[in-house]
């Protein structure tokens, strides 16, 4: 590497990196400020002092990230509550060097961009091997962010060190580079040789030293990783750790020093690393929490962003939302968590928020007060403007959410109706991040039967697991050997065909032996209520192998509703069989059937199919729509008896101010409560659709039921725009409508004279 930039010479330009003035002066018991000197001259650098303990002490050479040098940042938290400080290597006793470079903090030399700083770090280097308190064979070097990047350039250079350690730095620094701004470089961001010098990637297979690279969440690069550590002849180590690039700064830097003060051999899991950031930050907040007294650092201030979950204080009452203590640790429980107007988070108010988090994990603290704490938290996700903090939520904090409502569902004890609404409120914050737990506890709130009677707010939930969801493919297996029956069953049988009609794949938990037994329960179930669930068995079986799907048919062909019966005719001509297609044939001549037997076809692409009496029927849809209307429970829960077109036309309908066709109906019923034989009458065209069972329309002649129906829609028009007008005062209205729309039709028509 040396080599190659010795007869380099840089087109320098202007930029916006300014140089800074002197480093601050530290304390003395934590560091002096020195001098040591590189190519350029003499830099100043922080360095530990000597303990006078007449030991050799293991040490490391610390760069810092891209800013303006050395200054208070290696002592003290940064104004978002990040602890950039590395401060675990001097807490475990290790000398700690934190070297400025040149063209800062008033040091000689321009500031050159991972160039000239290469040298300046190797002199550091050797400034602190010649220490007299400092172990020559225990030197290692380590660094943030850009610090992270010149820790890579410096073991490429050199092997005067026992490891390196590099924290978010660039491995492909040419691409990164090439994606700056030109005022962000000093040098011409076009020249492809200056980027090509400032790159890790070109020279790793010079590395001779152990590397170990540690980044976190969206910035890892997993295949410039690969290559990295396929170069560096397997010096090199990466490990992708959840969290956020500035999050993971600290409890990597604990469990590195731990494991260079113990002696132990330096070597990583992801396991010790993800427990390394929960401690870290655990101990982090227990003594903010011991030296801030009976200030909660803002946390009440911050959940009060929150929106409340219902705006009516009689509803916030009911759903038991008492804002006197939601389950903070007793200091942060000191200010009340009212409503508040709303705003957006800080990178701040996200690091605050985690540490609190991980107090209730670390104390197992999965109450109902704590879970209303967490669902104001996770309803704050929607208040995120920036970017940024955006990602600092999804990354560092959705998982503490996800993890500690995993807790609670894992206990026996009931939910009651608030711990169901928090933890659906949690799911909402966690479901689309790229977290496994996310998808673990959106499947164990399904099986749990969490708000499962709202099975359209879980469908619009499940909707985040399509093709481009990392965790699809995990939610799914979770149901792998004990698929769901009952509800949860109904609404994972609704995604799945709703995902099978987009087209999409993945594991079915239906197609097995277990699968086969919860279809084969709700298609020989006589309940009335399970019909709905087992049409969608009939529809679904489609998509299971042979050996489940065929039994399951003729199950389905064999059921008393025709609904369950349409759909395995369609599952059964899917999958080339005759018997479904002559099913489908068939039952478009049928009144009840008909659309939906048509639809069936078309899907198929066999609308070849269709019969020609039934495709050239008008009124079949018509008669269609108003019998699937009264089979619904509110009506009459069954098919009329004999249902006809009472009369038919073609013409304007002047809410719509459109030509179309139009039909009257009507159709004989047996009433709910007994007795004689009743009729009623319907309307359908392709705008509005009624029926009527209870007597209260009984037109002599069936221009009174044109007049009823456009008198209806005048009325919901003005009581949409706020007019009010009587049903008397909208008839006579409709009929005039009527009467100028189509001429010659309604000029004999009068009034209905049933109020």
């Amino acid at each position: 590497m040396r080599e190659e930039r010795s007869g380099h010479e840089i087109q320098w330009q202007k930029s916006a990196l300014k140089s800074s003035g002197p480093p601050v002066q530290p304390e003395a018991k934590i560091f002096l400020l020195v001098s040591y000197k590189a190519p350029v001259g003499e830099l100043a650098a922080y360095l530990t002092p000597d303990p006078k303990d007449n030991k050799k002490h293991p040490a490391i050479v610390w760069a810092h990230s891209f800013s303006n040098g050395i200054g208070s940042s290696f002592w003290q938290l940064n104004e978002d509550g990040y602890n950039l400080t590395a401060r675990a290597f001097r807490e475990k006793g290790i000398v700690m060097m934190c070297p400025s470079w040149r063209g800062e903090n008033g040091n000689p030399g321009r500031r050159e961009l991972l160039y000239g700083e290469v040298d300046d770090f190797l002199a550091a280097i050797e400034h602190v091997k010649k220490l007299p308190y400092v172990d020559p064979e225990q030197i290692y070097i380590g660094g943030h962010n850009t610090g992270g990047t010149l820790t890579l350039l410096a073991a490429c250079a050199t092997d005067q060190f026992r490891a390196a350690f590099s924290i978010g730095g660039m491995l492909d620094g040419a691409i990164t580079l090439k994606t700056a701004k030109p005022d962000e470089v000093p040098f011409n961001p076009a020249s492809e040789r200056d980027l090509q010098l400032r790159n890790p990637m070109r020279y790793a297979a010079f590395i001779q030293r152990p590397v170990f690279y540690f980044e976190a969440d969206v910035h890892f690069d997993k295949t410039a990783a690969l290559q990295m550590q396929s170069r560096a002849n397997q010096h090199f180590q990466a490990f992708h750790l959840e969290g956020t690039h500035f999050d993971i700064l600290h409890p990597v830097t604990q469990l590195i020093a731990e494991k260079i003060a113990a002696g132990t051999e330096l070597k990583f899991t992801d396991e010790e690393l993800a427990k390394s950031c929960r401690l870290a930050d655990y101990n982090d907040q227990r003594a903010l929490l011991a030296g801030l007294g009976k200030d909660d650092h803002g946390l009440s201030a911050i959940l009060a962003k929150s929106p409340p979950e219902k705006t009516d204080a009689a509803a916030e009452k009911e759903n038991g939302a008492d804002n006197d203590d939601l389950g903070l640790p007793p200091i942060l429980a000191k200010e009340k968590l009212l409503p508040g107007s709303g705003g957006s988070l800080t990178l701040g108010d996200v690091k605050v928020i985690q540490n609190a988090v991980i107090v209730f994990y670390e104390k197992k603290d999965c109450s109902g007060q704590t879970l209303q704490t967490l669902a104001r938290v996770a309803r704050l996700r929607n208040s995120i403007i920036d970017s940024q903090v955006f990602q600092a939520f999804d990354g560092s904090l959705a998982h503490w959410l996800a993890d500690l409502a995993l807790m609670r569902l894992s206990q026996p004890a009931a939910l009651t109706p608030q711990e169901e609404g928090d933890i659906f409120s949690i799911i909402h914050a966690v479901i689309r991040t790229p977290h496994a737990n996310g998808a673990d506890l959106t499947a164990a709130a399904l099986y749990r039967g969490i708000r499962i009677d709202s099975k359209f707010d879980w469908l619009n939930l499940l909707n985040a697991y399509d093709q481009n969801h990392s965790q699809t493919q995990r939610f799914m297996k979770a149901f792998s050997g004990s698929p769901p029956s009952g509800k949860a069953g109904e609404i994972l049988l609704h995604h799945l065909i709703s995902r099978q009609r987009r087209g999409l794949g993945g594991p079915d938990p239906y197609n097995s032996g277990a699968g086969s037994k919860v279809f084969k329960a709700w298609l020989t179930s006589k309940d009335p209520a399970e019909y709905i669930t087992a049409s969608l068995a009939a529809r679904a079986s489609a998509f299971l192998d042979a050996e489940f799907r065929d039994e399951l048919l003729a199950l389905a062909f064999d059921h008393p509703s025709k609904g369950v019966q349409l759909q395995a005719a369609w599952a059964d001509a899917r999958n080339g069989g005759n018997r479904g297609i002559s099913f489908l044939r068939q039952a478009c001549l049928d009144v009840e059937l008909s659309p939906g037997a048509q639809e069936c076809l078309k899907s198929l692409l066999r609308e070849d199919q269709i019969p020609k009496e039934a495709a050239s029927d008008t009124g079949m849809i018509a008669k269609s729509s108003i019998t699937q209307m009264l089979k619904a429970p509110s009506q009459l829960g069954e098919a009329p008896l004999s249902i006809e077109i009472y009369d038919h036309k073609n013409i304007v309908w002047p809410t719509m101010r459109e030509k179309c066709d139009v039909w009257l109906l009507k159709f004989t019923f047996k009433p709910k409560d007994g007795g004689d034989v009743k009729t009623g009458y319907g309307f359908h065209s392709k705008y509005t659709s009624w029926c009527s069972t209870k007597g209260h329309i009984s037109p002599k002649v069936p221009e009174d039921l044109y007049i009823y129906t456009c008198a209806m829609d005048i009325l919901q028009g003005a009581k949409g725009s706020g007019k009010s007008m009587t049903r008397k005062e909208a008839e006579r209205e409709a009929l005039m409508a009527l009467r100028a729309t189509n001429p010659g039709v309604f000029d004999d028509a009068k009034l209905p004279s049933q109020p």
